[in-house]
């Protein structure tokens, strides 16, 4: 199936094959410049005598805002004496501001700092990896992909809020969430060589590891409204998102979902790790992860068959229709299509298939009611440029026209 958004999309070829459990992720690195200042410093205990400086926690809060506000506008130094931070945080600082803000590609992972007699960081001096016109024109990249991704997601809004009603679902965070997750496995493949890292070079060169695929995944549902985060394994070697539908927060691994791309192969896409539960997670192998704000995935309400979980056996691309998410049949070519839905009572109503004027819906003597809703309207010139009619071109034409013409235009 082709991607989703508009232009330059791949088309995904896969046999199911999962990435290796040690797939790389990039810690952020500390380049150690340390430079101690102990010119007759005070004590700690008569700087912070009134108790007033932040500790522990705050902290860290505080030092990640100064961090990210110096990166955002690529500060040569950034001063952190506010943040009153421990020099043995700083690491894990910086990975926290790293991890959950993809827009700060071009930063490196190398840092240098100074700290007091007190062991508190005084400064930072980053590393970047683009400056200047090359920067902007990377920032410029950037922001056209998203907005050609939602420009193609606000086109599926729009079509099935056109269709919903009669059965057909309204659009859903729900929706949203697989309309990104789709995007992704359709249009990138998993980095083999292991160089790509950030979301702005899977954008660019169409390839990443999975610290690529979930920065791209936070990136694009941030654009989307979602509440997006990263999840984390040490032991798994691994990164993944965690992203909030309605009241609840749930598992999301686009990379494990993506097979790696075997050329000549049927296109493979999992949905097993979509929309997961911690509990669901575990059962699939995962373990010893965690998301820095400590979000819990308690419902499973996407893993049972009493719940929505309709698409957790696919393992094939699905595609938005106006009148819900189908699949390709086992045999592409045919232009058959099986439906899929959220709920899965719904979106069934109309079915695009290769064989238009003779199928269940238009046998009945009314070929071009597209949509199912027993009249021709507006609404079925949304399928003549999905469904496959094998009178070709001409056929569609006069499909066009009789629908136009039954319509009174």
């Amino acid at each position: 199936m082709t991607g989703l958004a508009p232009g330059g999309k791949r088309q995904k070829t896969g046999t199911g094959k999962s990435k290796s459990a040690t797939a790389p992720l990039r810690v952020v690195a500390l380049l150690c410049l340390c430079v101690l200042v102990c010119l007759a410093p005070p004590s700690r205990a008569a700087v912070r005598a009134a108790d007033t400086r932040p500790t522990g926690k705050a902290a860290e809060t505080v030092a990640c805002g100064l961090l990210s506000d110096g990166l955002r506008n690529s500060r040569v130094e950034i001063d952190l004496r506010a943040a009153c931070l421990p020099r043995e945080a700083l690491g894990r600082v910086f990975a926290q501001v790293m991890n959950g803000t993809p827009e700060l590609f071009y930063v490196d992972s190398r840092l240098s700092y100074t700290y007091d007699a007190a062991g508190d960081v005084l400064s930072v001096t980053p590393a970047y990896r683009m400056a200047g016109e090359e920067l902007e024109a990377a920032r410029r990249f950037w922001h056209d992909t998203l907005d050609q991704v939602m420009a193609s997601l606000h086109e599926a809004q729009t079509a099935r809020h056109a269709a919903s009603g009669g059965g057909i679902p309204a659009w859903s965070e729900a929706d949203t969430v697989l309309f990104l997750h789709e995007y992704l496995a359709q249009t990138y493949d998993y980095d083999t060589a292991g160089g790509n890292f950030d979301a702005f070079s899977l954008f660019r060169d169409g390839v990443g590891v999975c610290q690529a695929y979930a920065l791209a995944f936070m990136a694009l549902g941030r654009a989307a409204g979602l509440e997006v985060d990263m999840v984390t394994s040490r032991e798994m070697d691994h990164a993944w998102n965690h992203v909030r539908v309605g009241d609840a927060w749930y598992h999301v691994d686009v990379t494990r979902d993506d097979p790696i791309r075997e050329p000549g192969t049927a296109s493979v896409v999992r949905h097993t790790r979509l929309l997961r539960s911690d509990a669901g997670m575990e059962a699939e192998g995962y373990t010893a992860f965690s998301c820095g704000d400590g979000h819990i995935c308690a419902d499973g309400r996407y893993e049972t068959a009493e719940g929505d979980a309709w698409f957790s056996g696919v393992d094939t691309p699905l595609t938005c229709l106006p009148t819900g998410w189908f699949r390709a049949g086992e045999d592409a070519d045919s232009g058959l299509w099986i439906p899929c839905a959220f709920p899965p009572a719904g979106g069934t109503s109309a079915l695009p298939c290769a064989a238009c004027a003779a199928c269940a819906r238009c046998a009945g003597g009314m070929p071009g009611d597209m949509d199912g809703d027993g009249r021709l309207s507006p609404a079925d010139l949304l399928w003549l440029d999905i469904c496959p009619l094998p009178q070709g071109a001409a056929g569609r034409a006069a499909l066009r026209e009789r629908i136009l013409r039954d319509c009174g235009r």
